[in-house]
């Protein structure tokens, strides 16, 4: 409601003053987001440099630097970046990578990534197996394509990457597959 002058009551005494958040209120907001992210099993910290300060860190504890995204994981020793970078797989037999573009597989910040392409003559089989760490908890099942015919593929939870439908696939795209979350 205005004020005798017609403008509005300011809430502190003039329109610069902010007021001060009580230590109380930030600590209870400090606990908060700890509770949170211990339910969540990642904490966040503010750098590396914070991460790195930690006290009795466990194997396989989770951190992210708020200041840029990323998640490490406590390997037992250190910390290290939650990301494997592109690790080329040994083909199964009846299988070839396109020279071009060749399968791979990559775990960043949890999620697993998989490009490339392949050929086969192996109707049915796997074209490589993902090692533990890089399987998901259940098999995925999606469609991908091979020179525009499509056809399902699937990805076991016991690490096994190829067809699930009858049909041989030449340039059967990986890259198209659906990223998962890592098992752990």
């Amino acid at each position: 409601m205005p004020n005798t002058s017609g403008s509005y009551p300011m809430p502190y005494p003039n329109s610069t003053a902010v007021p001060d958040v009580p230590g109380d209120v930030l600590l209870l907001a400090q606990e908060v987001d700890e509770q949170f992210t211990a339910i969540a099993g990642i904490r966040r910290y503010g750098n590396v440099a914070a991460i790195n300060a930690l006290a009795s860190p466990r194997a396989h504890d989770r951190a992210v630097a708020l200041d840029t995204g990323l998640e490490y994981r406590y390997s037992g020793s250190a910390w290290v970046l939650d990301d494997t970078g592109w690790i080329t797989p040994t083909l199964n037999a009846g299988w070839t990578g396109t020279p071009s573009e060749l399968p791979a597989y990559r775990r960043l910040n949890g999620v697993v990534y998989l490009s490339g392409r392949a050929s086969t003559t192996a109707t049915g089989a796997a074209a490589y197996e993902l090692p533990v760490g890089f399987r998901p908890s259940g098999n995925v099942v999606g469609r991908t394509d091979a020179n525009n015919v499509s056809f399902r593929y699937i990805i076991f939870a016991t690490g096994g990457v190829g067809q699930a439908s009858a049909a041989n696939a030449t340039a059967f795209s990986f890259g198209a597959m659906a990223a998962f979350v890592a098992d752990a």
